[in-house]
């Protein structure tokens, strides 16, 4: 989570802007830019929201395949796994914080070719943005000028610790003086109601309010166990 103005988001529509420069260039060539001065020139430069300097746009480029092979021959999982991923691309220059960078590649096959722009933004650290998942980064992907959705994450039922929705609680630690009351407040409500009922029971003379109390506490110390259970199990 990024505060609004923070440089992080300057930087992913900084990004955002790169992506449609590039579509505007496929429009008019029906490839995408392969060097700055293919891009909108107002685009060719932008202000690294980290630095507050001017910051050139990296561009890389590549070719792959043939034009007698039938198909891309796994060269298009091959750099949206890059890009997703994080990972370096060939002959990728040294990352600096606040960079954009955009790698545009052709895959040739018998079909036609297979137009690829890539783009990826570095945070404060160097490092990749952070996508919506730990798993994935932050990238643009354009395929013959179509955006290409990003993998959501799968459940990760191997080798991983849960496959329970995660969620961010954000609270003000002075206006909670029992932080324990907001993990197991519900557990505790239930508990006592069930022990309040519990001792009603014995307490009332009557048969049917007897029975009617005995079925409340026993409703209320499933959904205890329910609750302290859905806590700590995966």
């Amino acid at each position: 989570m990024f505060a609004e103005g923070s440089p992080e988001l300057d930087l992913a529509e900084e990004m955002e802007a790169m992506a449609r420069s590039a579509e505007l260039t496929y429009l008019k060539t029906h490839h995408y830019p392969q060097k700055l001065d293919q891009m909108d020139a107002a685009k060719r430069v932008y202000r690294n929201p980290f630095t507050g300097q001017l910051d050139k746009t990296v561009i890389q480029t590549a070719g792959f395949g043939k034009k007698t092979q039938n198909d891309d021959g796994g060269m298009r999982k091959k750099l949206y796994d890059t890009a997703v991923s994080g990972a370096r691309w060939p002959n990728e220059p040294k990352r600096h914080a606040g960079e954009i960078s955009c790698y545009s590649a052709v895959i040739h096959t018998k079909k036609g070719d297979i137009n690829t722009f890539y783009v990826r933004g570095f945070d404060r650290d160097s490092k990749p943005l952070v996508g919506h998942d730990s798993v994935f980064t932050h990238a643009i992907v354009l395929e013959n000028n179509k955006v290409k959705p990003i993998a959501k994450a799968q459940l990760p039922f191997k080798n991983k610790s849960t496959t329970r929705p995660r969620f961010a609680w954000i609270i003000d630690e002075s206006a909670l003086p029992n932080p324990i009351w907001v993990r197991f407040g519900g557990a505790i409500l239930l508990t006592f109601l069930a022990f309040a009922t519990g001792i009603a029971s014995v307490n009332i003379n009557s048969n049917t309010a007897n029975a009617l109390l005995k079925i409340v506490m026993a409703i209320c110390t499933v959904l205890t166990i329910v609750c302290l259970a859905s806590d700590f199990l995966p």
